[in-house]
């Protein structure tokens, strides 16, 4: 046993101290969990005491060393306060894409890079819109016409024998380009299912209006009124606001009618489907009866509305793009292929000692641990649960990872002459993009949502040990636990804190009055939400200090910065608050501290100070 915990205590040693580079200069881990609790100390204000207001000391010169410089003049490295992962995951994405070497990570950076290029002039809408008319395949060769859009009805007459503008050939140009207007269709194995979209865009009136007048250039602003209020109409009986005049078409065979057929025969080519894979994969129509309703609309109303609302349609979602890094949630799996062949973490530690640590860290994992810990044999119990899926993190991530994250699978399909041409367009390669991965999606359907949990939150995990070294982990504890720390509540013990609180507002107001404001349901109940996932939180510290032996090496480097093991939790969750809104932080922080007897002991506060309360609340 003691063998263990030395090797356990070595381990942790071997994490902190593993060297990387960073833009060419050597930094150590050790620098950074070093910088960080320098961080956290440069943000305490001392001429405040913590029992006084715990929130006010821990971030009262968060302004002012927010640019502070070491003593050699050079910057040191400065953590946000907010324990996001999806933060760390865009930072590190943008620090370290320029080493990305498989084709699905290049196909990530190259399509983000595209989109930062296309946003590094503020485009005005009408510059949107001549972009995508002139980069986008089916409709380039007809942008000359197109820049005359939105048609009012003598340029649809006129422009009618020139362009095919047939609305379901469009529209499913677009569905088959990732972009789905009306009609929801996807793919599990061997299976088509189609389903009605129920996320049209329907803005109000003035919206739509407002929204095509930057397109008219020269014409009449009337234009965008007329063609706003079709537009308007036509989405509002999409959605059944508005009943139509007529009755409900009975569809007997949803997938037979000329319309819909129209649009099929469009789409499935596309994506490169054969005749032979839609005839040997079952198609599931959902919500025929809405499928209906919505073909019934679609027939009934002037084709050139419809054709309008869709250019409209997808022109607003592109114009709406403001934040590239949306592209690497959309494109998560191709990022996962490249992250899990290590390149990019090479320089920062080996792939089986970032498994090790994630196996010991997890929140998760301490949870079953913990529910364990009184059976009669530890051992046995592992034994026994190691069958688990959920407990054999890291089979789990393997198979994953061997099974959905091979770059073979992807490099055979997601292949395209756009991606090759000279000439590279955001707009472009966005759209073959995602009809690629529409196409992949037909050919690889099946993903376990647990494996693919487990395997991002790993890889989230590695990241943020980078960017905040273990102790900023154990802050932000589990982020679904915080996010659902409603499901904690006690319907008696919220009642009860509710009338608690009142009461020791009354009792310390005079004395305290910023202290103990009055609070509303909707800030009790936040409170109380707080309160019970710092609990949970502060207990898996707790216990992954007792059960993994670290609290000597944890007090050891803390005792450096005059701080210790039950101290650091209170400064590492009050500072993901820190320079926000303080106003309401503040309030949660300190009336969630001053009833926690964990912060009594920890900062020997005495019975005459303002955050030891006599009444003390939520303890139960």
């Amino acid at each position: 046993m003691n063998h263990e915990r030395w090797t356990l205590l070595t381990l942790f040693v071997s994490v902190l101290s593993i060297s990387m580079q960073i833009e060419g200069t050597e930094v150590n881990i050790t620098n950074i969990y070093r910088d960080y609790l320098q961080n956290l100390r440069d943000a305490v204000d001392e001429n405040i005491l913590p029992c006084e207001n715990f929130f006010q000391h821990a971030c009262g010169n968060v302004k002012v060393n927010s640019s502070a410089s070491d003593d050699s003049g050079k910057q040191q490295h400065r953590a946000p306060p907010f324990l996001y992962n999806h933060q760390d995951f865009y930072e590190f994405f943008e620090a370290h894409k320029g080493r990305f070497i498989t084709e699905p990570g290049l196909l990530v950076r190259d399509l983000y890079d595209l989109c930062k290029e296309s946003q590094s002039e503020k485009n005005d809408p009408r510059r949107v819109w001549w972009h995508m008319i002139s980069d986008i395949p089916f409709l380039k060769h007809d942008r000359d016409l197109l820049r005359k859009w939105p048609f009012l009805q003598y340029q649809w007459d006129t422009y009618e024998a020139q362009l095919d503008l047939n609305w379901p050939i469009l529209a499913a140009e677009f569905s088959a380009h990732g972009y789905e207007i009306f009609f929801n269709i996807f793919f599990a194995e061997n299976t088509i299912y189609i389903t009605p979209n129920k996320d049209f865009l329907c803005p109000e009136l003035k919206e739509f209006q407002n929204s095509l007048l930057p397109l008219l250039r020269q014409r009449n602003p009337q234009i965008a009124n007329i063609i706003g209020n079709e537009m308007w109409q036509f989405c509002r009986q999409l959605r059944g606001e508005i009943p139509l005049s007529q009755e409900t078409v009975e569809v007997t065979d949803f997938l037979l009618d000329e319309t819909m057929s129209d649009f099929l025969q469009r789409y499935f080519p596309r994506l490169n489907l054969t005749d032979v894979d839609i005839e040997q994969a079952r198609k599931i129509v959902v919500n025929v009866q809405i499928l209906g309703e919505l073909m019934t609309v679609l027939k009934s109303t002037n084709p050139r509305v419809v054709y309008n609302y869709i250019l409209w349609h997808i022109y607003h979602q592109l114009s709406a793009m403001d934040d590239c890094f949306e592209l690497t949630d959309e494109f998560r799996q191709l990022l996962q292929s490249e992250y899990w062949q290590w390149n990019v973490f090479d320089n920062h530690f080996r792939r089986d000692v970032a498994l090790a640590s994630y196996l010991f860290h997890t929140t998760r994992f301490q949870r079953q641990y913990r529910r364990g810990i009184t059976s009669t044999s530890v051992d046995r119990m592992f034994q026994k649960r190691s069958r688990r899926k959920d407990l054999n993190i890291e089979k789990s991530i393997r198979n994953y990872a061997k099974d959905y994250l091979n770059p073979d699978r992807f490099s055979a399909i997601y292949q395209s002459e756009e991606f090759a041409s000279e000439k590279r367009t955001f707009y472009s390669n966005l759209l073959e993009m995602k009809r690629l991965s529409l196409r992949y999606s037909f050919q690889n359907t099946y993903v376990d949502e647990g494996d693919m949990h487990f395997f991002q939150e790993f890889i989230n995990f590695c990241i943020l040990i980078l960017h905040r070294p273990r102790l900023h982990y154990f802050a932000s504890s589990d982020r679904k636990m915080w996010q659902t720390s409603g499901l904690l509540r006690s319907s008696d013990g919220l009642f009860t804190s509710i009338d608690c609180l009142e009461r020791q507002t009354m009792l310390n107001a005079d004395d305290y009055g910023d202290l103990f404001t009055i609070l509303d349901m909707a800030q009790v109940n936040e409170l109380y939400d707080f309160h019970t996932a710092f609990l949970e939180s502060s207990a898996d510290y707790k216990f992954w200090l007792e059960s993994e032996n670290f609290a000597m090496a944890e007090d050891f480097i803390l005792e450096y910065f005059d701080l210790d093991s039950s101290r650091i939790m209170f400064y590492a969750v009050a500072q993901q608050l820190c320079n926000r809104n303080d106003d309401i932080y503040s309030y949660i922080i300190n009336r969630s501290f001053m009833n926690t007897e964990d912060f009594q002991d920890a900062f020997q506060c005495a019975n005459i100070d303002a955050m030891n309360p006599m009444t003390k609340c939520m303890n139960n």
